[in-house]
């Protein structure tokens, strides 16, 4: 079967946009059982798309996105299944199978950009450093246009040249393997460059034993099946313990020691007035910009940029003509941040109300740091392992049988669960900071004090959590083969992790590296790492 213009017009337009709502927008519209609906339909096959996108939403359903980690493209994958179902008159395993090469290259192509942003945020530096909010917008649609277009492109030839571009791709992308597992190696440890970047601001001499403990007791919960899985939530629990005895006990001394707040006058002596709050239609246009926390996400600092952006509303406001504390505030707000994107909105909520009060820059850093690492594990979940197998396993069946109700219903159940999160917890977390501020501020110091405490905990388990870096090297010893790895893990689990984090905290923190250096240098680990075959 042939494709008419206007057909291939209309599936590079589709494919853009979903290729951006993978990560952005609605994340919905980009799952096979719509994808698959709106490509039939284009088609003018409506019936063979749902039939195709409902079994692909089933194959796919535990392929999540989960903690960083990209399984093969459920984009590509989708379009490209339904267009050999159609143009071939393939059945839909085989157009499933055929369609197999382009999700592996999609897979790919995500590793690659986001390891391409990563040196961007120098850039985002410069803009923030100018004061430059247009410039911060501009850098997050261009970043998310770059990835609709790739998208767009390669499914497009994948149209034209139908099969053959697919295996042409596969064997290309399997004669040079070890670049691909080069930049996947060092995607992976990008993310290190971010904790070393937060360890550099945040980590006092007296907070070294904290960030060992939080990174020790995120390895043990790892090593447990069934804790595994909520383990950020459970060391945040165990991380306000310690800072909340912390800042109750020196509470206490000082207040004994007769220096409470009322005797040293507390914040006011400084002069500093709270900005006057938020209105309700800064505080929508917020939430709203929350779906593209992820346009411009990066192995170096994640989700940083498109976190500003999200909350540059609320900045403008606070800040109005004060151009010199909005520079300090899109500065420090562009540092590591990576949190579960339908949650998000209670940390800008917390944020913002420490913003709008003249909190420190310390005091905000550290509640950022503590607040998001939890909502990812909750997050994930919540949606990913409860929300969308459940949905997607009742309205895929209902696709494929062949009724149109399927994909509606995936993209209505799933888009009103994940707006009603979206708008309560920005207006409930806003709230709620405004009214804890004011009881926390009569003990700045300690309060500072106990939540940069729990960041630098918080940053010691992701270390942890987030470290999948491993090496392959296996030594060839008769009957018994020697694993580096399993050696490494003998003498510390997740040594390699916590090793990478050190070694670049110390060529900032004494060195003077800058990030971009270090993106460098773990580009160079992966890719020389991956053709001597010591990572996978």
């Amino acid at each position: 079967m042939g494709f008419s213009a206007l057909q291939i017009i209309l599936v590079f337009v589709w494919v853009f946009i979903v290729a951006i709502d993978q990560f952005d927008f609605l994340e919905s519209l980009y799952q096979p059982i719509v994808s698959g609906a709106v490509i039939g339909a284009i088609l003018g096959d409506l019936p063979t798309g749902l039939i195709v996108g409902g079994t692909y939403q089933l194959m796919t359903i535990g392929n999540m996105p989960v903690g960083g980690a990209q399984p093969p493209n459920a984009v590509i994958g989708g379009v490209m299944a339904t267009v050999f179902a159609i143009s071939s008159h393939l059945d839909t395993t085989a157009a499933v199978g055929l369609a197999v090469p382009f999700a592996l290259i999609g897979q790919y192509m995500v590793t690659f950009l986001f390891t391409l942003m990563s040196p961007m945020m120098s850039k985002a530096d410069q803009l923030a450093a100018k004061g430059d909010t247009k410039g911060i917008v501009r850098l997050n649609y261009l970043a998310m246009a770059l990835l609709g277009l790739l998208f767009a492109i390669v499914c497009t030839l994948g149209m034209l040249g139908g099969s053959a571009m697919g295996t042409t791709l596969s064997n290309l992308a399997a004669k040079y393997a070890w670049v691909m597992a080069g930049l996947g190696a060092a995607g992976g440890m990008m993310r290190f460059v971010g904790f070393a970047t937060l360890l550099r601001i945040m980590l006092s001499n007296e907070f070294w034993g904290i960030y060992f403990a939080g990174f020790a007791l995120a390895t043990i919960i790892g090593y447990i099946p069934e804790l595994s899985g909520s383990a950020l939530l459970l060391i945040a629990f165990v991380g306000i313990a310690i800072a909340l005895y912390d800042y109750q006990t020196r509470v206490a001394i000082k207040q004994a020691a007769g220096s409470g707040f009322a005797a040293n006058g507390g914040d006011d002596e400084d002069g500093i007035t709270p900005a006057p709050q938020l209105d309700q239609k800064t505080l929508n246009k917020m939430a709203w910009r929350s779906c593209f926390l992820q346009a411009s996400f990066n192995y170096e600092r994640m989700q940083a940029a498109g976190w500003l952006y999200c909350i540059l509303p609320g900045l403008e406001k606070i800040h109005g003509d004060n151009k010199e504390d909005l520079k300090l505030s899109m500065e420090h707000n562009l540092e590591f941040f990576n949190t579960h994107p339908f949650l998000v909105t209670f940390v800008m909520g917390i944020i913002l109300s420490l913003e709008q009060q003249k909190a420190d820059i310390e005091t905000i850093r550290a509640v950022r740091v503590a607040a998001m690492g939890p909502l990812g594990g909750i997050g994930d979940a919540i949606f990913w392992f409860t929300l969308v197998p459940i949905t997607a396993g009742i309205t895929s069946n209902m696709a494929i049988n062949g009724s149109l109700a399927g994909p509606i219903m995936f993209l209505l159940i799933f888009n009103i669960v994940q707006f009603a999160c979206r708008f309560f917890l920005m207006y409930w977390s806003y709230n709620l900071g405004t009214k804890a501020i004011d009881i926390l501020t009569a003990n700045a110091k300690e309060f500072t004090r106990a939540a940069s405490m729990l960041g630098v905990f918080i940053v010691g388990a992701l270390t942890s959590n987030y470290g999948g870096t491993t090496v392959a090297t296996v030594i060839e010893n008769g009957d018994s083969p020697i694993v580096i790895q399993s050696i490494l893990d003998g003498v510390l689990p997740k040594l390699i992790p916590l090793a990478l984090t050190l070694g670049l905290f110390f060529l900032m923190k004494k060195k003077n590296w800058k990030p971009v250096t270090c993106i460098a240098l773990l580009l160079v680990i992966g890719l020389v790492g991956a053709f001597f075959g010591i990572f996978a």
